[in-house]
């Protein structure tokens, strides 16, 4: 157990996972949870794989022989709508689906990837353990942290996390690879996953920095998007032509033919000295009923290319994404691993 006042990101991560004894005070103080994934987030039914924006398609090389492999050397990423006309030449052509869609600029961004355990890890080592640690690529940017590595174990607890800066889509596939660690040979590669960071970008579901349940501006749970909430409901609204949304006073937004009340949302809640304004908390209780992506933590299986269908564990992580365009982030948050107390 911990003492009251040791409250840190790892009492979240065990409050979400119903681990009470290791999360102390946590829920008593009236700190929220976040959401734990047992699979890619993509995989998430309801998000669509982040396809819903446009597809991707892989670009193959032609072949000159017909035994020659398929090699893909790009992908395509659009999407066309066929829209049923009416007979009547005098009717107004059908609202357009895809009207209000993302820039296809050329977006710098802050990529924060926060990698908290692998789980069940192939083992490399003949003693039937491994001495795994991370190495991300993102373009031409490969960084690790092969000095940290955590030795005989498949169950390595990392809570890292790494900055990187990019230019979406000039580099968008982040490479998370897990490695074991020898001294004499090279390193194996245990497994490694893939995110596409554009199809986050461009999702309607809002996948770049997960919505919390509370607007904090203090404390271990302090927000730290760069668009506070009122901006995002904003702009969500105007993507998915919706009514923009209307601030009648603090405590109460009008969007369309229906007002939302912050009273509705915290009747029964036991509020931290950390909240933040009115407006801004009734503004993230509306975001969260139209079902963008909310704080998490996902898990993703690895693989390898010698055995490319088998998993070889699976990875607890979540990744931020934050354009520049839109301002500084808050801080980061620190997942440090505990240290066993004496």
């Amino acid at each position: 157990t911990i003492a009251e006042d040791d409250i840190d990101w790892w009492s979240k991560y065990y409050a979400s996972k119903d681990e009470f004894n290791k999360c102390g005070t946590y829920i008593q103080k009236g700190y929220e949870t976040l959401t734990i994934y047992s699979h890619p987030l993509e995989l998430f039914e309801f998000y669509e794989g982040f396809n819903d924006f446009c597809r991707t398609f892989e670009l193959f090389r032609g072949k000159t022989k017909f035994e020659e492999e398929n090699e893909i050397v790009g992908e395509f990423k659009g999407l066309f709508k066929v829209y049923p006309l009416s007979e009547n030449p005098n009717e107004s052509l059908p609202h357009r689906i895809m009207e209000n869609f993302p820039s296809n600029n050329l977006e710098e961004c802050l990529i924060r990837v926060y990698i908290i355990r692998g789980i069940d890890l192939q083992a490399k080592d003949s003693s039937g353990k491994s001495d795994p640690y991370i190495e991300i690529q993102l373009g031409k940017i490969k960084i690790d942290n092969r000095d940290e590595k955590i030795p005989n174990t498949t169950n390595p607890v990392f809570g890292k996390m790494f900055e990187i800066k990019t230019i979406i889509p000039l580099a968008k596939d982040l490479i998370i690879r897990i490695k074991d660690w020898d001294l004499i040979t090279t390193d194996d590669i245990i497994g490694q996953t893939t995110i596409d960071l554009e199809n986050r970008l461009l999702s309607k579901y809002r996948a770049t920095c997960g919505l919390p349940l509370q607007y904090n501006v203090t404390g271990p749970n302090q927000w730290r998007d760069n668009v506070l909430p009122r901006k995002i409901l904003y702009d969500v609204c105007k993507r998915n032509n919706l009514s923009l949304p209307e601030l009648l006073d603090d405590h109460s937004i009008k969007i369309g033919n229906t007002t939302f009340r912050l009273d509705d949302f915290e009747q029964e809640k036991n509020l931290t000295i950390h909240v933040g304004e009115e407006e801004e908390r009734l503004a993230l209780y509306i975001l969260h009923k139209l079902r963008l992506c909310p704080e998490h933590i996902e898990t993703r299986p690895l693989f390898n290319s010698f055995q490319p269908f088998i998993e070889q564990g699976r990875l607890e992580l979540f990744v931020d994404i934050f354009p520049k365009s839109h301002g500084p982030p808050g801080p980061p948050f620190i997942i440090t691993p505990r240290k066993p107390k004496p």
